[in-house]
């Protein structure tokens, strides 16, 4: 009975989504149901859902009938649908797909869609079982006879049938297991190669990605650097544009100034000057208009207030004349009273003339007394000071002179005792000087003497070969020798029985006395014939370098 609760333009939608099967058609059979439940104001909510559910009906029934359709067909399908594109509907057929619902793969390359039914999945399998079921009763009817059969001789010849069929099996079973693993080797090797190709192939496309990523890096840092720049010279620009238009008040956000371009700016910055100078303009305009208005109305004021200024001026005047007369009168009589006063005191005091000279001479001397003492102590005074000056100036200059040559005498000391120091140490170094060339005099005695020694001792063999011997090349001889020594000037050198002839050494001592010869190392001791020798190239008198 829940029909009869059903609104009647919905009682046929259940047989639609439920019952019916009309792929092709089912959206656009339920599209005024839907649009019904649209414009109702309770039961608008289910309106998408109901679209949902018939998406996922039309895609099961589809499942059941193709297994390949087109996508631009199914576009053509859910057009009717109102609210789902086709990505929503994309989304639901993955939805669907992971909770089992329908069995679809979407191909954007062939722009198809292909069906996997679960019927077809659930009849392979029960084929495959009911023909594993068929073959393991035929084995167990075979066996069951061969159990009851009781004929030994059957039972035998089987057997060692079975054993031979076994055998020849097992045989080949193994060659067949050298095949497959000689096979498996095979396949492991050129997989191994393939591999190895892929991870090369695979490495060379990693570091190319990596090369131009960092390349990429390099220029995207690059323009990023730039585009700061061009930021941060675009605020500044626009900060000392914000100045002026502060200058002319005009108010402007900086973000603001800086999204526009220049030529806006720029016609921005004008517009704001010509409005602040038109503003001045009529600032100045109202201000000239009011000052003529209120020099009017003071005008007009004065000369109302004319006449009752002349009046309350007239007024005053009268009083002021009245007031001034009565003072000189005063003043007058006054004047009489005093001179009358000062012609009697002139009279009294005329009396005292006389005397008046030898009163103030009285005085004037006493002045002239202390001024007399106060310059003679005055100069006295300046007299002690700079005699003071001057003892306090010599006191220093003596001072001065003092620590000056108590310097000089201690500079002196000094030049004196590192000239003694360099004199003792300049004959030490010669003492030592003329020791190191004793003992080189000495070492190279020794030396030409051994080489004398070594010459005589060394013959040549008539088995040797014809160019045994060596080139000799003349040597100063070294320097307080004595003339046989310095008469023998050829040397020659050869190695034990094998005729073969050193290098060839040609050098000269130093001649120059006065500095000290050191000789070089010395090399490792040589091995054979003239191990006793000192080394050629070490400490012998052949050496180049002092």
């Amino acid at each position: 009975n829940i029909y009869k609760e059903v609104y009647p333009e919905l009682i046929s939608l259940f047989n639609y989504l439920e019952g019916d099967f009309k792929p092709l058609t089912l959206p656009s059979d339920i599209r005024p149901m839907i649009d019904y439940l649209s414009t109702h104001k309770n039961l608008n909510i289910y309106s998408v859902p109901i679209q949902q559910l018939a998406v996922l009906r039309v895609m099961q029934q589809l499942s059941k009938v193709y297994s390949i359709i087109k996508i631009e067909k199914v576009k053509q399908i859910f057009v009717p649908l109102p609210n789902l594109t086709y990505n929503v509907i994309e989304k639901l057929m993955i939805d669907g797909v992971c909770h089992k619902q329908i069995h679809v793969r979407i191909d954007h390359i062939n722009q198809c869609l292909k069906f996997l039914s679960t019927s077809a999945i659930t009849s392979a399998v029960e084929t495959q079982i009911s023909t594993l079921g068929s073959n393991l009763n035929k084995i167990l009817i075979n066996i069951s006879k061969n159990i009851e059969s009781n004929n030994e001789d059957k039972v035998t010849s089987y057997f060692n049938e079975c054993n031979t069929a076994s055998h020849e099996y097992f045989l080949k079973s193994l060659e067949r297991k050298g095949r497959i693993d000689d096979l498996k080797q095979a396949i492991e090797l050129s997989q191994q190669r393939k591999e190895e190709i892929d991870r090369i192939k695979r490495e060379e496309v990693e570091r190319q990605r990596l090369d131009n990523a960092k390349k990429q890096f390099i220029i995207d840092r690059e323009i990023r650097e730039k585009q700061r720049q061009q930021q941060e010279l675009l605020r500044s620009e626009c900060e000392g544009l914000l100045k002026e238009f502060e200058k002319y008040n005009y108010p402007v956000e900086l973000e603001e100034l800086m999204k526009l371009d220049t030529v806006t700016r720029k016609n921005l910055l004008l517009q704001a000057k010509n409005n602040f100078i038109k503003f001045k303009e009529e600032q100045q305009k109202k201000l000239h208009d009011q000052a003529k208005k209120l020099d009017y109305y003071v005008r007009a004021q004065r000369l109302e207030s004319v006449k009752i200024v002349e009046k309350i001026h007239e007024d005053y005047y009268n009083i002021d004349i009245e007031i001034y007369n009565k003072k000189v009168e005063k003043i007058t009589v006054n004047a009489k009273i005093e001179h009358e006063n000062n012609m009697k005191e002139k009279l009294r005091l005329s009396k005292f003339k006389p005397f008046r000279n030898n009163f103030e001479k009285k005085f004037i001397d006493a002045q002239k007394q202390s001024y007399e003492e106060n310059i003679k102590n005055f100069y006295q005074n300046e007299k002690e000071k700079r005699l003071y000056e001057k003892v306090k100036k010599a006191r220093n200059l003596l001072q001065k002179e003092l620590e000056r040559k108590r310097l000089e005498e201690e500079a002196e000391k000094l030049r004196i005792a590192k000239e003694e120091s360099d004199r003792i140490a300049k004959e030490q170094d010669e003492k030592l000087r003329k020791l190191r060339a004793e003992e080189e005099q000495i070492q190279r005695e020794k030396e030409l003497e051994e080489d004398k020694r070594r010459d005589k001792r060394v013959t040549p063999s008539d088995s040797e070969p014809s160019n045994w011997r060596v080139k000799t090349t003349p040597i100063s001889p070294a320097p307080n020798v004595s003339n046989n020594d310095a008469d023998n000037n050829q040397w020659r050198r050869v190695t034990g029985n094998t005729g073969k002839s050193e290098p060839e050494v040609t050098s000269e001592q130093p001649t120059n006395t006065t500095a000290p010869y050191r000789p070089p190392r010395p090399l490792d001791k040589p091995s054979g014939a003239f191990a006793d020798r000192p080394n050629s190239f070490g400490n012998s008198r052949f050496n180049s370098n002092p």
